[in-house]
């Protein structure tokens, strides 16, 4: 798989990568990035470095997979990545913009966010209605665990993970909120309301 076609992965999947980049003042640095979109030879994605929306020149970066991990350059000792999505309501502050020239109507409160081709005031909060979701939800696994006395003891492991999912389309789920988010423009953008159904229910 060459470079291109695995930034296209990684934005199927909503994908965070870690990378070298060979350009600008810190050359050979490591950084991680959220791929949204290819245009004209360079990536557009979401830099956890500089926390903010960045173009990197695909010729100048190097994937970084664990089979070429020796060749990260390590940014300082005590790094730490940082979220671009610190929550729900900062996700809609940024985006909102985006998402309403797609023609999206949204309903959203701080753990949820639904989106809408058309106004929906009765069906809010309700991924049965809704054309795309992102929802933080508890996922239940079930453990088997032996005890001292050897009878199997059968427990559960809660965790609260972000399903994201649209209309005719499979829910993926992940643990971070960014790796979620950036699924959701994914769809958002696949997904946009037609012109005509802009026209005819816009504002």
């Amino acid at each position: 798989m060459n470079k291109q076609d695995r930034l296209k992965k990684a934005i199927e999947r909503g994908e965070v990568l870690k990378i070298i980049y060979y350009d600008g003042g810190q050359s050979g640095v490591f950084r991680y990035i959220s791929p949204l979109q290819i245009e004209n030879g360079k990536i557009r994605s979401h830099c956890y470095l500089s926390k903010n929306i960045k173009f990197f020149n695909i010729n100048q970066l190097t994937i970084v997979e664990k089979n070429n991990s020796s060749k990260i350059k390590l940014w300082n000792s005590d790094f730490k990545e940082n979220l671009y999505y610190e929550s729900v309501s900062d996700f809609i502050n940024k985006e909102i913009i985006t998402l309403t020239q797609l023609g999206w109507y949204i309903a959203n409160d701080k753990d949820q966010v639904f989106l809408y081709s058309k106004p929906n005031n009765r069906y809010l909060y309700s991924n049965n209605y809704a054309d795309i979701w992102l929802v933080q939800q508890k996922h239940i696994n079930k453990l088997k665990i032996n005890n001292p006395n050897g009878m199997p003891v059968y427990g559960a492991n809660k965790k609260m993970l972000w399903d994201v999912g649209g209309r005719n389309r499979n829910t993926k789920t992940y643990k971070m909120l960014d790796k979620a988010a950036g699924q959701f423009m994914n769809l958002a953008r696949l997904l946009a309301p037609k012109l005509e159904d802009m026209i005819i229910y816009g504002n």
